[in-house]
């Protein structure tokens, strides 16, 4: 199997943006009257990695998510300062990049944070395609977004490597037919929980990524 191509979720993945993300929704609701979770895990049990899905939860419905989805803007400006790359990762796609391996991040979250956040970590050059929320009518666990990263990226699903942190990557990865499935530790769920979808490996660490390709 040659692999060609990598594709990364964004969140808990490639940024460490699980404690601002926490704080924006927690403004969301607070601003749009709604209830929220006390504690920072508490959210992160809740948090299935489908904004939409995680909207409902917390009784946002119709005319409500424009607004939300407003105010989650307003608040990532506030927030962003708390997000960061994990430690590793700068390796990890400089690595990719040396072996001539094509990367692309597919996620649910909106496309202009994942640029804004790449270009103020110093990954926008390691990146070759970005396919975010607002690019597409379905989200993960949906396999739309990874088919049209794929897509985009000139490569074939037998040819690509899918990574992720959370239940909806793992559920639109297999579903996508990738090549590989990766499973990563260290963002929002736990290996327990990761486990019961079958990735092909399961990595505590960035680097580990690449030992797995």
């Amino acid at each position: 199997m040659t692999i060609k191509a990598v594709i990364f979720d964004f969140d808990g993945v490639i940024g460490d943006t699980r404690k601002a993300i926490y704080l924006i929704y927690k403004e969301v609701c607070r601003e749009m009257g709604k209830k929220f979770y006390g504690s920072l895990p508490e959210f992160t049990r809740n948090l299935n990695g489908n904004y939409m899905d995680f909207y409902s939860k917390l009784g946002i419905s119709g005319d409500e998510v424009a607004k939300a989805n407003d105010t989650y803007k307003k608040y990532f400006l506030k927030f962003e300062k708390e997000m960061r790359p994990f430690g590793e990762m700068a390796g990890v796609l400089a690595a990719l990049k040396k072996r001539g391996i094509k990367t692309g991040i597919a996620s649910n979250t909106h496309e202009f944070i994942i640029r804004r956040l790449l270009r103020r970590f110093g990954f926008e050059k390691y990146i070759d395609v970005v396919v975010g929320g607002k690019d597409m009518d379905k989200l993960k666990p949906d396999p739309a977004q990874i088919l049209l990263t794929i897509q985009k990226l000139g490569v074939k699903r037998s040819e690509t490597v899918f990574v992720g942190d959370m239940e909806v990557d793992m559920l639109a990865g297999r579903a996508a037919g990738v090549a590989k499935l990766i499973a990563v530790t260290y963002g929002y769920h736990t290996e327990g929980h990761l486990e019961k979808f079958g990735p092909d490996a399961i990595v505590n660490s960035p680097q580990k990524i690449l030992e797995n390709l």
